[in-house]
């Protein structure tokens, strides 16, 4: 089974939370999801969630420490992922308005708990415990377990 690493950017700011929507047509199916991607040649976790932020989002970030993590089997693809979540926030200058999609991502934007409430937010995690976790300032590292993908 072929492995990967993916860093994914949980950026703060005040209440809210940047998120990257995805869509795929084949499955009918529309999804927000904190930007990220798979780590480059040998870049840090750290960094790999800096340059998606940027990436995804337009947003330079500084990245301080990884929150959550899991695990993603795809046996279709016979691939393993794990995918570490780091807690970001926006780098000295940088505006929450300056947020604009980029890079194969339908919208890009901050969205606040009630927000969230109303949309399909991957993984689980966001829909709920986040903000309960954002409230008490991250307090500690979360695994996530294993999706099958």
């Amino acid at each position: 089974m072929k492995s990967r690493i993916r860093g994914a950017a949980v950026i703060v700011h005040k209440n809210q939370i940047a998120f990257a929507r995805h869509s795929d047509s084949h499955r009918d199916l529309v999804w927000w999801s904190p930007p990220g991607g798979a780590v480059e040649g040998e870049e840090t976790i750290l960094v790999s969630a800096e340059r998606e932020a940027l990436e995804e989002t337009s947003l330079r970030v500084v990245a301080e420490r990884p929150i959550y993590a899991q695990e993603l089997i795809d046996h279709r693809r016979n691939s393993r992922t794990l995918e570490l979540f780091i807690l970001c926030r926006l780098a000295e200058g940088v505006s929450p308005a300056d947020i604009k999609p980029d890079n194969e991502i339908d919208e890009a934007r901050f969205l606040t708990e009630a927000d969230a409430a109303t949309e399909l937010i991957l993984p689980e995690v966001f829909r709920q415990v986040v903000w309960q976790d954002l409230a008490a300032g991250f307090p500690v590292f979360r695994y996530l377990g294993v999706a099958n993908v």
